[in-house]
């Protein structure tokens, strides 16, 4: 129960590290939404780098907590 009541500060350092990363995501996708052409190729290939971008730093995140 004590490593619950631990966690909880992380959990929430989590969540809104979540809801900033959820906030660049929104803006790059209205990026793809408004554009045409090559440029919308170029919008989806920066939401595609921003996902794995957030997803390696999660990852690490994740990590770096569980080894504590």
């Amino acid at each position: 129960m004590q490593r619950h009541h631990e966690m909880m500060p992380v959990h929430a350092k989590i969540m809104e590290i979540q809801k900033a990363q959820d906030a660049e995501i929104d803006k790059l996708l209205a990026d793809v939404n408004a554009a045409t052409g090559e440029k919308r190729v170029d919008a989806i290939v920066a939401v595609l780098n921003k996902l794995v971008e957030q997803r390696k730093a999660m990852q690490s995140e994740m990590a770096a907590h569980l080894d504590k």
